[in-house]
């Protein structure tokens, strides 16, 4: 009677075994290399996002992009590391004929769309005339700029972003300026002007008039 060796036979079917973890191994490894080089490599872009106006003429614009020393331009394609929003800073000018005490900045986010809702964070500097102060006060003269600088809010947004995507997959960035709140109470964003509410301080009711 015939009887099977069967350490040979453990021995092949183990060599087998072997072989299909080690090809299985170099595709993943393959694949994976080609998903990281593709998103190392993707461009990054700031954007004024959907504005119908000439942003050029509005009384408080985004003056200046800077991404480390080199400046950039809206819709301009370019190469950075990963952490590249740490040296994203934003020159604001006050081209109005009144002195800016709070700014809302917005920074959305088109990628984050892919997980949900569209993310956006705010930067939030000075505060609202008539409201209680919880921040460092500003004051923007006319013709003067402030200049913004995210790696003093990296962290934030950082913690901001990560809960559904990680600083790497972001590469794509639209800026606005939300609102501006002059001396006097009133407002100017998104392309309007707006005074504030009398009866309910910190809500502001658009004019057609500049105020």
């Amino acid at each position: 009677m015939y009887k099977p060796n069967l350490f040979k036979y453990y021995l092949r079917e183990g060599l087998l075994f072997l072989c299909g973890l080690l090809i299985v191994g170099s595709s993943l490894a393959v694949s994976n290399g080609r998903i990281f080089a593709i998103s190392q490599g993707q461009r990054k872009s700031l954007s004024k996002g959907i504005v119908l106006r000439k942003i050029e003429q509005d009384p408080v614009r985004i003056r200046n992009i800077k991404v480390g020393a080199t400046d950039r331009r809206f819709d301009e394609e370019f190469d950075d590391s990963d952490d590249w929003l740490r040296k994203l800073s934003l020159e604001i000018e006050n081209d109005w004929n009144k002195p800016i005490v709070y700014l809302l900045v917005s920074l959305d986010f088109p990628e984050s769309k892919l997980s949900g809702n569209e993310m956006r964070f705010y930067v939030y500097l000075g505060n609202e005339p008539g409201s209680p102060p919880n921040r460092e006060n500003i004051y923007i003269a006319p013709s003067e700029k402030l200049v913004i600088n995210m790696a003093e809010r990296y962290e934030w947004l950082s913690q901001f972003l990560q809960p559904r995507h990680s600083m790497g997959q972001i590469n794509k960035v639209e800026i606005q300026v939300a609102r501006a709140v002059f001396e006097d109470k009133t407002a100017w964003g998104g392309g309007e002007f707006f005074v504030q509410d009398p009866s309910k301080p910190g809500r502001y009711i658009p004019v057609r008039m500049q105020p």
